[in-house]
């Protein structure tokens, strides 16, 4: 999977052999036959597991194709701006002071 994925999510996509491959492992736990209660149990198990893998590939695409958080522009835009209104002024105590204190809000 990882031969495979991680390159495709550089093309915002999902590597096509994973897809192939789960599948066919999903086909061949359905064909197994429990023989008791307990191996049934197993198989139900081993079912969730395969559904859970195929629920993160989807999850790492939509991570992969998500943009970042709108905090993360204001958190730019901020730095930027006080770097603007501190740059213009020759370092001073309380102007270190104030970036420092401004910094760790």
């Amino acid at each position: 999977m990882i031969d495979d994925d991680w390159p495709a999510l550089a093309d915002d996509r999902l590597g096509k052999r994973p897809g192939v491959l789960k599948r066919q492992l999903a086909e061949g736990v359905i064909n197994l036959e429990a023989a008791n209660p307990a191996q049934e149990k197993m198989l139900s198990y081993i079912m969730a597991d395969i559904d859970a893998l195929s629920d993160y590939r989807v999850v790492r695409l939509n991570s992969a194709l998500a943009k970042p958080p709108v905090f993360i522009y204001v958190i730019i835009f901020g730095f930027l701006v006080t770097m603007a209104c501190f740059g213009a002024y020759r370092p001073q105590a309380p102007l270190v002071v104030l970036a420092f204190l401004n910094s760790n809000i």
